[in-house]
C-alpha cells in the first residue's frame, strides 16, 4: 500500500501501478522517493481437517503460520487478530 506525501489516501499496488507504470516498492520509490508504503498481510487460506480430535491438534501444532481470526477493519487498514488455538477455546 502506497501513499503520496502530504496525503491521507492510501492506493494498493495494482492502483500505483497504473498511475506510475510500476507498482514494485523499489520502483515506485525510484520514481517518487518519499513515497509512503506500508507492508500488506499475505492471504493465508482456511484449512478443515477430516481427522481424528488427536490429528487436528497435531496438525495444527504443526501449521507453518499461526492460526488467525477473520481479518478485521481499522479505518481503511485491515489487521489480522491472532485468536487463541481451538483446543484452549473449548477447554
Amino acid at each position: 500500500m502506497y501513499r503520496y506525501p502530504g496525503t491521507n489516501e492510501w492506493l494498493t499496488d495494482r492502483a500505483i501501478g497504473g498511475k506510475l507504470g510500476v507498482n514494485s516498492l523499489h520502483g515506485v520509490l525510484k520514481k517518487i522517493p518519499d513515497m509512503e508504503y506500508k507492508v500488506k498481510f499475505r492471504k493465508h487460506r482456511y484449512l478443515y481437517f477430516l481427522c481424528s480430535k488427536k490429528d487436528k491438534k497435531r496438525l495444527i501444532k504443526e501449521l507453518k503460520h499461526p492460526l488467525v481470526d477473520y481479518h478485521h477493519h481499522d479505518g481503511d487498514e485491515m489487521t489480522p487478530v491472532v485468536e487463541k488455538k481451538y483446543w484452549e477455546l473449548n477447554s
